[in-house]
């Protein structure tokens, strides 16, 4: 409590005893006006002392101090010179007296446990409304509580509630200075004196049957109830939210610094890592580049970026010209065949071929799609012009996912790699062509065969949509699938007749020696033998040479199966002419599913019926 304070609080009190000595009638309405006014100041400080302390002392206080004048209200409402309830009267007035104080009491008890909110606010609301309600009710309506006996005479009930109310003002009083630490200092004095001043009142009224004093002593009351809250409110509170505010200010600046240090050691790693690479390294900004394309993409409704890019190369080298690089490392420099780093940045244009498209628009794609990082094969140029294949790894750095604005692209050389694997692609080309060569010389028709069949397969291929490499593995198979027909005599091949089973038996085994004949040829990761032994396998298990059935069977030899027959059909033979397009196309047709891969007799028929495919001379 500051000395102004106290000045104020001692000119009312003084105020009122002037009263009480120019106006004794005037003085026990004077002292309640300025009771239910003190209440109102404290509710109104309480109300806005909430959004500043992190308990409801200070509210629960002003509640039940709120709920108190509500009875005090109806005490003065019963004196008899104001008679503004049914049956006013002393009487009357004891029994609101007596409830205020009962109610003064409960809420004082209850109040140092809302410290910490160890008490649910709103339960307690509930429950002093309820009960306040059920008194006045009882007051009113049923006269069931006993007169204190103040001014009617003391009576022994209201001797002991006068006691009892006392006695828990002094245990809240208690109570309060137990939770002191959680008080500032002069909330904790205003309440220790407010209650010990609330006590006395109690057992001065109750004992002495002097009210003069107590009507003092109440205003007194309030006044120092008041003084707790709105000093609670105006000083500490404001003092702990600045300090709140600070400490939390702190910690940001604690938190941002943490984090600006973790970005510099990753920058840091980053930088040492771009530098010493052995590995060609760009450092690039791509933000000109996704803002284009988030763009292009919402405008133009692009589903797919590649093939937008792909069949729209106006746009590709818009994206190019949008792409900055801002720094290149010493490989790099090395790679690409420049005089210095200035020299590769402003030539950096010159690197990127049309033929490249298809990597760096997937890699865009997958930087819309939340990718950071994307592996690609890129073709480019040196500067002087000579070739190059690479591997390229794109990554955005961490903490620039949205902006873009550096990415790290790694480009390993593996044009060496790639050179030798077209020299095995040429040798094994060179190795088919040579067993081509050997069938022609010993069978035209088988040649030929091959031929027209390695044309239907690679049509079919492509009619489903696989990939170059998938290609290239059934084109190589069927240009070898029946290389194993060398082994059988040619005498049986150009019967003019139909074979009898034990000639046939040496027919089938052309597919078996065909895969030994090849089995000992590197054709890369995929086993050309097996096509080769499997293409006269069929879905049902009836094919032959090991009667395999469904997924059993490869894909390719699937393939080449569907279109050697197609092929067989179509071609004369010794022993029957050549069949019509549509009874061939029949056949399919009918054990498609069953017998053959229903995928290729689909695409098969869509060649011939739609496509008007035929096979070369």
């Amino acid at each position: 409590m500051t000395r102004s304070d106290a000045l104020v609080i001692a000119g009312v009190l003084l105020a009122l005893v002037l009263v009480r000595l120019v106006a004794p009638s005037m003085y026990a309405l004077a002292c309640e006006l300025a009771f239910l006014i003190g209440v109102i100041c404290v509710l109104e400080s309480a109300r806005n002392l909430r959004a500043f302390v992190a308990d409801d002392y200070p509210f629960v206080l002003a509640l039940a101090l709120g709920w108190v004048a509500v009875l005090r209200v109806l005490h003065t409402a019963a004196y008899p010179s104001i008679a503004l309830l049914t049956g006013a009267s002393p009487s009357l007035q004891e029994e609101f007296e007596l409830v205020a104080g009962v109610m003064l009491a409960a809420g004082m008890l209850l109040a140092p446990f809302a410290i910490g909110r160890r008490l649910n606010l709103g339960l307690l609301i509930a429950l002093q409304a309820f009960a306040t309600s059920f008194l006045i009710a009882a007051i009113l309506w049923w006269h069931v509580l006993p007169s204190a006996g103040t001014d009617e005479g003391k009576t022994p009930f209201g001797t002991v509630v006068g006691l009892a109310v006392g006695a828990a003002l002094v245990a809240a009083a208690l109570l309060t200075y137990r939770r002191r630490h959680s008080l500032t200092r002069p909330f904790f004095a205003a309440i220790e004196i407010a209650l010990g001043t609330a006590a006395v009142g109690a057992l001065l009224e109750t004992l002495l049957n002097e009210q003069d004093v107590t009507h003092i002593l109440a205003v007194a009351f309030v006044a120092l109830i008041y003084v707790a809250v709105t000093r609670n409110g105006l000083a500490w509170p404001t003092e702990m939210m600045v300090a709140t505010l600070k400490q939390d200010e702190h910690e940001a600046r604690r938190q941002r610094a943490q984090v600006q240090q973790e970005l510099e050691r990753s920058e840091a790693r980053y930088r040492s890592l771009f530098e010493d690479s052995p590995v060609a390294m760009w450092e690039e900004d791509h933000t000109a580049v996704m803002t284009h394309i988030s763009d292009l993409v919402v405008t133009a409704r692009i589903g797919d970026l590649p093939a937008y890019l792909l069949g729209h190369p106006q746009e590709y080298n818009r994206c190019i010209a949008l792409t900055r690089v801002r720094d290149v490392n010493w490989a790099a420099v090395q790679l690409f065949g420049a005089s210095s780093r200035e020299e590769l940045i402003a030539r950096a244009d010159e690197l990127y071929l049309s033929s490249s498209r298809s990597g760096l628009s997937s890699f865009w794609a997958a930087l819309l799609a939340g990718e950071p990082s994307v592996e690609f094969d890129e073709t480019t140029v040196t500067l002087a012009g000579q070739r190059l294949y690479l591997l390229e790894t794109c990554t955005v750095a961490p903490g620039h996912e949205e902006s873009f604005d550096r990415v790290y692209v790694a480009d390993v050389d593996v044009t060496a790699r790639r050179e030798a694997e077209e020299q095995l692609r040429a040798t094994l080309k060179a190795t088919v062509a040579a067993f081509g060569a050997s069938t022609l010389l010993r069978d035209p028709y088988t040649a030929g065969h091959q031929r027209r069949v390695a044309e239907l397969a690679l049509g079919i291929v492509a009619e489903l949509g696989w990939d170059s490499a998938a290609a290239e593995t059934v084109g190589t198979a069927a240009l070898l699938h029946d290389i194993g027909k060398t082994v059988v005599p040619s005498e049986i091949l150009a019967l003019p007749r139909k074979l009898t089973e034990l000639e046939m038996e040496l027919v089938r085994g052309h597919a078996r020696a065909g895969a030994d004949i090849v089995a000992g040829i590197d054709f890369g990761k995929t086993d050309i033998a097996a096509v080769i032994a499997q293409h006269h396998e069929r879905l049902d298990g009836s094919g032959y040479p090991a009667g395999l059935a469904g997924d059993e069977i490869l894909p390719e030899a699937r393939i080449i199966a569907v279109a050697d027959v197609v092929e067989a059909m179509l071609s004369h033979r010794p022993y029957r002419p050549a069949l019509p397009l549509e009874q061939v196309l029949a056949e399919i047709e009918t054990g498609a599913g069953s017998r053959y891969d229903a995928a290729a007799c689909e695409a098969a028929v869509r060649l011939f019926r739609k496509k008007g495919f035929a096979f070369s001379e």
